[in-house]
């Protein structure tokens, strides 16, 4: 079966083979027929341009001798030879046998809106002399005749301008002119002629159009705003109001330790650079961010001798922290000073500094050697004062000085009676205790003493001068006669009451003698005549010579006459005023009056009349008052407050009253008229009103049209002023003269593959002269449109010269046509041109633009590589996709770190959405890190962060607290004053907190006026204690609870004073007197005595404990000073002995003693007294923290 159907089709090919084709005389050719297979423009084709190449493809090449005008004829209307046939079109034949292809270019353009029928005759064969079986008739018609609409804008940046383009005849162009902003659209014009003063302007084609869009400028004014974050890091300049359209410039200045980063509006970066400059459009609010710059410093420690101690504290820090050092003498050492380059820094061991520079400090440490005391006196004690006495090490250089008080002068130093110095500053090698007294002599000084009198009147003063320092002075105040001698005064203070007073002169003295006045009243009694005449006022009882003013009031009917007294007239005014020196019987006298009232009259305004008739009236009279306007002004009404009382000029009326009556007069203003002539351009007026009051402004902004420019006013106004400022004083005509402004543009014009005539053609064209370009395409070609300062593709073209041109006529040649598909998810590509098909060697444009959240990242398919635009060359049909990703958002991780470290891992400048970044943070030496700030909390660490937002992280670190730590006091701290065996006050005492005893039962707290709770549970003592009082013998659970009070305070006791980390020892030998003590564990084998105060110098986590062997005394008025923040709850006072407060002393800790606790009068606690004896209290004040 399969040879016989191989058999079958080899003879059917055998038969085509040899048969082939026929001629048109039906002669047998070897071959293919050949076939009309495509030809341009295609059957039925409609809108084909007027100058179209005719092109006509075969199936094979054919034989150029057959390819003539003979075989292929063009005519008007239907195929040459039948009805309705026109006239034939000549032109140029070429045949191309590569591809096969004719093409026929009409000598002369196609007639618009034409059809036109192609006819290839049976003449034409192909090589082997096969001719056309049949004749190939086709048909297609032209497209309407079409007008060209060149629009533009005037000024260029006025405005945008929709519609231009070509249009076919007779069709309706509308056309839109959209202003830019600052700018208003005017009109169109077309050459010197207002088309129309819509921005819409619509109007039927019948020939090209060359339009301008006209825009004048809108003055607008934007605010710039200008802020520094953060505010100390930096200032800006160049905020304020301007302009639409100007330049502005705004400039960050960073202040001191920041830098600028970046301006910001919004949430946007807008510039990098401290200077930014920008044309404004609209309102703007700027950001300057400032960094601060940090800077790092390193300490660098050391121990002098190397053997004498350790340092704490060395290492780098940010500029400005507060870096602590600290120094601790080894067995055998105290500690000396800090020392940085040779100078002492500090004599405390813990050196506190903010870091400003590098430091090398060196820790000096001294050997532990002998120490001797220097006790210094003076003699007499008022004589002066002494420094330098204390404790010293031996050999140690020791200088005293001693200082004179005013009175006296220095002698000599003397021991043990003999005269070691004559110098007020004494040096000296100290080998053993020494007692030095400073001796002074009392010097002569005069001394003076100021006296004088308050009130000066009220005495005299004897008594003041010039006395000798150390006399006795008496002074003496005698008071005049009516005063009395109270007292003397010196400052604000009473020195004496006595008007004799004995005093020694030490210093200049100023006093004053105050005296009182000695008081005598008298009475002033009045009455009027007659009573009902009138009434007074100002009778009474008065003071020995006071003023007394009396006043008489008439009443209506009557007028005041005159103060009489006795027979005597002694005043004739109302007020009536004297010194009273002895008592008055005075009389007002009245006389009857007949009533009269005033009329006042005015003009309002004063210029715009008179006002007549005003004056006194008898009551009842009838008033006129007339008002006469003056020249310009018209009588408006009468006018009585705010009320209109009468529009008539001369008003009359009875009289009741005063009256204040007001001419008002209205001015009459004359109006003119301003009539503006304006050719080749306008003239705006502000105000635009159609006439003016007489006096008014009116400024006159002429606005030249394109192509004239403004050159000056005639008429009722001249000169070139613009704008014009005119004042309406009669009517007036002003005219605008412009003066076209004759600019010269060239035009160049560029052809390739064909040629442009330009009519007419010269190397130069005046503004506004229309030119005409006519491209013609060579042989193979056809012209495709314009370029450059042209668009489009009509043919002839007309520019308008408005500018330099330069314009290119574009020519392709006749090619294939390719299809470009284009492919996007998440995102679009926008084709340009936009064609269904593209000539071969078409060149388009794809532009792809992401969808949000995506990023273009390139091309595929028949395109490669991201470069976007891409411009594609159209040789094939082709298929590109264009790739979109999702973008993965970016944050920065700002961490700040001070007295410690952060690691960031990873650590990078940006981090992708969704990262994870472990901190970890790293203390420097002496502090502890305490959790985290910012956008972070909590205290894990290391820490993992998850990047889905910009953020700024804090590590705090926090000091070391310096230190034996905390003494654990229990159930103990609960108590102010806590006791084994009783507590004891006398005097007035205070206590703010709980206080108790135990075992002692309540019997053992005396002093206190106890008064016992309901419960049985506690008493209180009103006035003294601010809190509860607890005893073992209260009921329960008060046993227990003070049980467990004691036992915990013995507890403590016991830890406190074993205390061993690094204990200070024996320092100052137990005599502490105005130091400066840091935290730390203090032992002594001996007491200590307190005896003008100590400070004790730290932050509020440092403790202090001081482990005493026998007793702690506090001399009278000494004081416990807290600095630096240290807290009282920190401080343990851990006593074997007895704690004995002198009076007046301010104390603060807690004290464990062992034995008992006693305060002396005035004496101030704050902390706690804990004993395991007793407590007595004397007239003191305790207060609890």
């Amino acid at each position: 079966m399969k040879t016989k159907i191989l058999l079958t089709t080899l003879a059917t090919a055998l038969v085509v083979l040899f048969v082939g084709c026929k001629k048109d005389d039906f002669e047998e050719k070897i071959g293919i027929c050949p076939e009309v297979i495509s030809t341009i423009p295609t059957n039925g084709a409609v809108g084909v341009p007027v100058n179209q190449v005719i092109s006509v493809t075969f199936n094979e090449n054919m034989n150029p001798a057959t390819i003539t005008q003979t075989s292929f004829s063009l005519t008007e209307g239907t195929v040459p030879g039948t009805k309705g046939a026109g006239l034939k079109i000549a032109g140029t034949l070429t045949y191309d046998g590569t591809t096969p292809t004719f093409t026929f270019e009409p000598t002369t353009a196609l007639t618009p809106n034409t059809t036109y029928t192609g006819k290839v005759a049976r003449t034409a064969k192909d090589m082997m002399g096969n001719a056309l079986q049949a004749d190939y008739i086709w048909s297609f018609k032209t497209a309407p005749q079409q007008f060209v609409v060149a629009l533009s804008s005037n000024p260029v940046i006025g405005g945008t301008t929709i519609g231009s383009g070509s249009y076919v005849s007779g069709s309706t162009v509308n056309i839109t002119a959209t202003p830019n902003a600052g700018y208003t659209f005017m009109n169109w014009t077309e050459g010197t002629n207002i088309l129309s003063t819509n921005a819409a302007y619509s109007f039927t084609i019948e020939g090209n159009r060359t339009l301008v869009a006209n825009f004048t400028v809108t003055i607008v004014n934007y605010t710039v705003t200008l802020s520094s974050f953060p505010v100390a890091g930096g200032t800006t300049t160049g905020g304020g109001s301007y302009v639409s359209g100007s330049s502005v410039t705004i400039t960050a200045t960073p202040g001191t330790g920041y830098t600028f980063m970046y301006w910001t509006e919004g949430t946007n970066v807008v510039s990098t650079d401290a200077s930014y400059s920008f044309t404004i459009t609209s309102n703007r609010t700027f950001v300057a961010s400032f960094t601060e710059t940090i800077i790092n410093y390193t300490v660098t420690l050391s121990s002098n001798p190397a053997a004498g101690g350790t340092t704490t504290g060395a290492g780098t820090y940010i500029a400005g922290a507060s870096v602590t050092v600290g120094a601790t003498p080894n067995a055998g050492y105290t500690f000396t000073n800090w020392t940085e380059g040779g100078t002492v820094v500090s004599t405390n061991a813990n050196y506190n500094f903010a870091i400003t520079g590098n430091r090398t400090l060196v820790a000096n440490f001294t050997e532990t050697v002998i120490t001797f005391v220097v006790t210094l006196s003076s003699d007499p004690i008022a004589g002066g004062t002494t420094v330098g006495g204390g404790t010293y090490n031996s050999g140690a250089s020791v200088i005293v000085i001693a200082t004179p008080n005013v009175g006296y002068t220095f002698t000599n130093w003397t021991e043990g009676g003999s005269v070691v110095s004559t110098h007020a500053t004494y040096a000296f090698t100290l080998t053993g205790n020494r007692t030095l007294v400073a001796n002074f002599t009392e010097t002569a000084e005069n001394f003076i003493v100021s006296l004088s009198s308050n009130p000066a009147a009220g005495g005299s003063t004897t008594g003041g001068g010039s006395y000798v320092s150390g006399s006795l002075v008496t002074i003496n105040a005698t008071p005049n006669l009516g005063y009395t001698f109270l007292f003397w005064t010196e400052g604000e203070s009473i020195i004496s009451k006595n008007a004799g007073y004995s005093f020694t002169i030490t210093a200049n003295r100023t006093l004053v003698a105050i005296f009182t006045e000695t008081v005598n009243n008298y009475t002033v009694t009045l009455s009027s005549n007659p009573p009902a005449g009138g009434s007074t006022s100002g009778g009474g009882t008065f003071t020995s010579g006071s003023t007394v003013t009396v006043t008489a009031t008439p009443n209506t009917g009557y007028t005041f006459m005159y103060w009489t007294e006795g027979a005597n007239v002694v005043s004739t005014s109302l007020d009536y005023s004297f010194s009273i020196i002895t008592s008055r019987v005075l009389v007002a006298n009245f006389s009857e009056i007949a009533d009269t009232y005033t009329v006042a009259v005015s003009s309002n305004p004063t210029a715009g009349g008179s006002a007549t008739g005003g004056g006194s009236f008898t009551s009842g009279a009838s008033v006129t008052v007339t008002a006469t306007p003056n020249d310009g002004f018209v009588f408006t009404n009468w006018t009585e407050g705010a009320i209109v009382v009468s529009s008539n000029a001369a008003y009359t009326f009875n009289i009741a009253g005063n009256r204040i009556l007001v001419a008002n007069f209205t001015a009459i203003i004359d109006t003119y008229t301003l009539t503006v002539i304006a050719v080749n351009g306008t003239v705006v007026k502000n105000p635009d009103q159609a006439a003016y009051n007489s006096g008014t402004s009116v400024q006159l902004t002429a606005i030249p049209n394109a192509g004239y420019t403004f050159t000056s006013w005639n008429g009722d106004a001249s000169g070139s002023a613009n704008p014009l400022t005119v004042v309406m004083n009669s009517n007036k005509t002003i005219t605008a003269n412009f003066t076209a402004v004759v600019n010269t543009y060239t035009l160049i014009v560029n052809a390739v593959n064909g040629t442009v005539v330009k009519d007419p053609d010269q190397a130069a064209y005046n503004s506004g002269t229309s030119v005409v370009l006519t491209a013609t395409p060579n042989a193979g070609y056809t012209f495709t449109g314009w370029s450059g300062d042209a668009t489009g593709s009509v043919n002839p073209l007309t520019v308008v010269m408005n500018a330099n041109k330069n314009i290119t006529a574009n020519f392709t040649a006749v090619v294939n046509t390719y299809t470009l598909v284009v492919n996007a998810v998440n995102g679009t590509v926008v084709k340009n041109p936009d064609q269904a098909a593209y000539n071969s060697g078409t060149t388009v444009v794809l532009t792809a633009t992401p969808n949000a959240g995506y990023t273009f990242t390139g091309w595929s398919g028949d395109a490669t590589g991201s470069l976007n635009p891409l411009t594609v060359v159209m040789n094939a049909n082709k298929n590109i996709t264009a790739i979109f990703t999702a973008i993965v958002n970016t944050y920065t991780l700002t961490v700040v770190a001070v007295n410690g470290s952060v690691v960031k891992n990873p650590d990078q400048a940006a981090y992708n959405s969704g990262t994870s970044v472990v901190l970890t943070a790293t203390p420097d030496a002496g502090y502890t890190f305490t959790g985290w700030s910012g956008d972070a909390t909590g205290s894990l660490n290391p820490l993992t962060v998850i990047m889905d937002a910009n953020k700024t992280i804090t590590a705090n670190f926090t000091k070391d607290p310096i230190g034996p730590g905390h003494v654990n006091l229990g159930t103990a701290g609960d108590f102010a004053v806590l006791t084994k065996s009783g507590i004891s006050t006398t005097g007035v005492t205070s206590i703010t907190g709980d206080i108790g005893v135990s075992p002692a039962a309540a019997s053992s707290i005396t002093g206190f006026g106890l008064i016992m709770d309901a419960t049985n549970e506690f008493s209180r003592s009103p006035g003294i204690v601010v809190g509860k009082v607890y005893a073992a013998n209260y009921a329960a659970p008060t046993p227990t609870k003070m049980t467990t009070a004691i036992s915990d305070m013995e507890a403590a006791f016991t830890a406190a004073m074993g205390l061993v980390l690094a204990p200070i020892v024996e320092l100052y030998a137990g005599n502490l007197n105005g130091q400066t003590l840091a935290p730390g564990l203090y032992k002594w084998s001996t007491g200590v005595s307190i005896t003008t105060g100590i400070t004790l110098a730290g932050g509020p986590d440092d403790t202090w404990v001081f482990q005493i062997s026998q007793d702690l005394t506090v001399a009278n008025s000494a004081i416990i000073t807290l600095s630096g923040g240290a807290k009282v709850e920190n401080i343990v006072w851990v006593v074997a002995g007895q704690a004995v407060l002198g009076t007046d002393v301010d104390f603060s800790g807690i004290i464990l003693s062992q034995t008992l606790i006693s305060l002396n009068s005035g004496a101030r606690v704050t902390g706690r007294l804990l004993a395991q004896t007793a407590v007595t209290i004397i007239g003191s004040t305790i207060i609890q923290p």
